[in-house]
């Protein structure tokens, strides 16, 4: 079997997406005359591309029937009963070998999708390099926000963002205005940018014969929208195509840029010549909702199976595994997260663990896991140096929590109470109410409010039990008076400092 990493998942699905809007834009939009409409679709294709296998959405396809083994092995972990006992765990000599086999597959098939990605790279950036040197080598004046060039080393013209390059055999003042018209829209709607995208898709995707065509239609949707640009400025429309056919015997020298020498000039000198059709043409576009919806629900149940997958099968040795936490399905800062780890075939003293977010450590059947901050906490599993799967939890702060007196073995949070039960209360606690996890809180300091004759009188205490001089306040209380114990400041095992809610008695007697 052969494993896919994330990033060769992505190329994938990427490539499946591109391939698709293509095929949609062959079907319904190649003849069009609208070339705006035609560039938009283009460009939203590649983008979609790129942005479809990043979408979080899941599918659940299905539970492999091995899950069930390993879900009896974390009920039954803490009784003696040993991982690599599991039926069906134990893994023959052939197995190895076969999954020694497949990684080196895989290994191979790496190096030469990235050797090919490395060779499209470096022969754009020859391209940019030789436009770089034509720029340097170059007679070079301006025109309205353009930087025209002209050299004996251009062969054709051609436009690269606002550098307009042109031969200086082109002597012709207005077979060159002509020309200057023509690679202006070229550089007003950023034509070269689209190119460049179009070459990082084609590197990236250079097995699929589909991006290298519509790298080649975007190309020729430029050269429509710059003829169609050029004759809006008043050209005559019969003058101008026949300077195209002069200048289509000569040579394109770099593939990256907006040529005004295109080798379809048939196909231009069609559209020029073509009424365009609008009707309701233009909400042909709309076909991108649907197509990018029925993209997403296949992407989703490609996450879906994924997560099944990677959540029971090792992706390098087929080992079966599980990590659960025991008690809840998020982990907390702070706190000791007990989690069980299961793999079949191999004993639990033989598994390599670990976390890219705070520690994890053996103790006793599971292993604990004290996140560092907030997010999410990825655990790894190895064994013999051989990663083995991973599962993610999300990382969350602790919950507020809420202060209460002390009185005797009662843990009051506000109301009436008696003076007398109020002066022998020992101090403040804090804990978060019916949370599973026993979190001790520190009191650093809290105040008690007495309001006398008008007059509100504090006193504070650094802890969290009570100062003699709170008690006093307190013993001066009479019936129907209020005591305000607040900015009761806590601190956590997470180290973050709270300010809790105050709480409100009512002397009753």
């Amino acid at each position: 079997m052969i494993i896919m990493h994330p990033w060769f998942i992505f190329i994938i699905v990427s490539t499946v997406s591109l391939s698709i809007c293509y095929l949609a834009y062959l079907a319904f939009f190649r003849n069009e005359s609208r070339f705006v409409q035609l560039r938009s679709f283009l460009l939203v294709s590649m983008l979609i591309s790129l942005l479809i296998p990043l979408a979080p959405l899941r599918i659940q396809t299905g539970i492999p029937d091995k899950h069930q083994s390993v879900q009896e092995a974390i009920s039954t972990a803490g009784s003696g009963i040993v991982v690599n006992e599991i039926p069906g765990a134990i893994q023959s000599e052939d197995t190895t070998v076969t999954n020694l086999s497949h990684n080196k597959l895989n290994t191979a098939l790496v190096v030469i999708y990235l050797s090919i990605v490395l060779i499209v790279l470096l022969w754009n950036l020859f391209q940019i390099l030789k436009i770089a040197s034509l720029y340097l080598s170059s007679q070079k004046r301006k025109q309205g926000g353009f930087t025209l060039l002209t050299s004996d080393k251009i062969q054709a013209p051609f436009s690269f963002f606002f550098w307009i390059f042109l031969p200086t055999k082109l002597s012709d003042l207005d077979e060159c205005n002509k020309i200057i018209a023509h690679e202006r829209i070229h550089g007003n709607e950023y034509h070269s940018l689209d190119l460049l995208l179009a070459n990082m898709l084609c590197a990236m995707m250079w097995f699929n014969p589909l991006v290298w065509r519509l790298k080649y239609s975007l190309q020729q949707v430029h050269e429509y929208l710059a003829d169609e640009g050029a004759l809006k400025t008043g050209i005559d429309k019969n003058n101008y195509m026949v300077l195209m056919l002069n200048l289509a015997a000569e040579t394109r020298l770099i593939p990256l840029h907006s040529s005004f020498n295109r080798s379809l000039v048939k196909n231009r000198i069609i559209m020029m010549t073509k009424k365009s059709v609008y009707r309701q043409n233009r909400w042909k576009i709309l076909i991108l909702i649907p197509l990018a919806a029925l993209l997403l629900l296949g992407v989703a149940c490609v996450n879906g199976s994924r997560d099944v997958h990677n959540a029971n099968t090792d992706p390098q040795s087929n080992v079966v595994f599980a990590v659960e936490a025991v008690k809840m399905n998020v982990i907390y800062v702070g706190v000791d997260n007990p989690v069980t780890i299961v793999a079949s075939g191999i004993d639990q003293t033989d598994l390599e663990v670990s976390i890219d977010n705070g520690t994890i450590r053996k103790e006793g059947g599971n292993y604990i896991i004290n996140p560092a901050h907030y997010g999410t906490a990825t655990v790894n599993i190895a064994a013999d140096g051989e990663k083995i799967g991973s599962k993610e939890f999300r990382v969350k702060n602790l919950e507020t929590p809420q202060p209460y007196l002390v009185l005797e073995e009662n843990l009051i949070q506000g109301g009436e109470i008696t003076l007398a039960d109020l002066v022998k209360a020992k101090g403040i606690s804090v804990v978060i109410p019916n949370f599973i996890f026993d979190v001790k809180f520190q009191v650093v300091s809290f105040n008690v409010n007495v309001t006398e004759g008008g007059i509100t009188i504090i006193e504070k205490s650094d802890s969290e039990m009570f100062t003699d001089a709170q008690k006093n306040l307190i013993r001066r209380l009479r019936p129907g008076q209020t005591c305000i114990i607040g900015e009761i400041n806590a601190v956590g095992p997470d180290g973050i400092m709270r300010e809790l809610s105050p709480m409100i008695f009512q002397i009753n007697g």
